[in-house]
């Protein structure tokens, strides 16, 4: 039999491979509205083969209005544009505290 075994690529080589995907969709995209528009879903697609989710967006901080706006998103998620209190909930206890919690 000739050629080369084909495996099973590590654990760190998927990550890796995955950074690599988003890197280039976001040098593609240089444009904001152009990444968060077309690419979000590309990077939410790379990021499946690493980490289990049902959704996953991008929530802009309004520091004025005190008030979180869902600007990219993925899955099953509130509407493009909703905005979130900024200082109550779990994205403000982030943002204060800038630890992760569960």
């Amino acid at each position: 039999m000739t050629g080369e075994l084909k495996t099973k690529p590590s654990w760190p080589e998927t990550q890796l491979q995955v950074l690599l995907e988003i890197n280039n969709a976001i040098v593609a995209h240089l444009d904001r509205d152009a990444l968060f528009s077309t690419m979000f879903d590309t990077i939410a697609r790379s990021l499946r083969k690493v980490l289990l989710f049902e959704r996953c967006n991008i929530n802009i901080y309004d520091p004025e209005r005190d008030v979180f706006k869902a600007f990219a998103l993925v899955g099953p998620t509130i509407a493009p544009f909703t905005e979130v209190p900024g200082s109550k909930g779990g994205q403000g206890r982030l943002l204060v505290h800038q630890r992760p919690f569960i």
